[in-house]
């Protein structure tokens, strides 16, 4: 299997000392609360490594995933992430 490679520049601030990534979730509610009140500092950019997406848990999941964009948290897509329709529901 070829694996595609991209690089993209991101330009943080410079306010902006911590980088905290957050691993597979997995729709873990109380797991992200826990970080994002214990991480988030004007200092700190967060970031999720993907797997927001649990499993069959559409609307604990899309609970989780409506967090990370009201927060602004970057992510990128996990293997679960498939799972996604285009519309981004679960099917």
């Amino acid at each position: 299997m070829k694996l595609s490679h991209r690089t993209d520049e991101v330009a943080l601030p410079p306010t902006i000392t911590r980088i905290v990534a957050i691993g597979d979730p997995h729709g873990d509610l109380a797991g992200l609360a826990a970080v994002l009140a214990r991480e988030e500092r004007d200092d700190t950019l967060l970031v999720s490594v993907g797997d927001n997406v649990g499993y069959g848990d559409s609307v604990v999941s899309s609970e989780l995933c409506r967090r990370l964009a009201a927060k602004k948290v970057l992510s990128v897509h996990g293997n679960h992430e498939a799972w996604l329709e285009p519309d981004g529901r679960l099917h």
